[in-house]
């Protein structure tokens, strides 16, 4: 699967993802009892995604990576 990105750029991309899986999850287990909280929290954590979608896409459209 080709992405567009270098080698360099896809690692660090994939590594901020699996740090922001990894925060989420975090979040989300302090949570778990609470399902306000629990539904809140994911819903931050989706539009926080959908942000960063939107940033990388519009990094691509421009000829860059934007991969943050």
């Amino acid at each position: 699967m080709r992405t567009g990105l270098g080698v360099s750029a896809a690692q660090r991309a994939l590594a901020l993802f699996k740090q922001h899986d990894e925060a989420q999850l975090e979040t989300q287990l302090a949570v778990r009892h609470d399902e306000a909280q629990l539904i809140e929290t994911a819903q931050q954590a989706a539009a926080l995604l959908q942000e960063l979608f939107a940033a990388d896409a519009a990094g691509f459209e421009r000829g860059g990576t934007n991969a943050q």
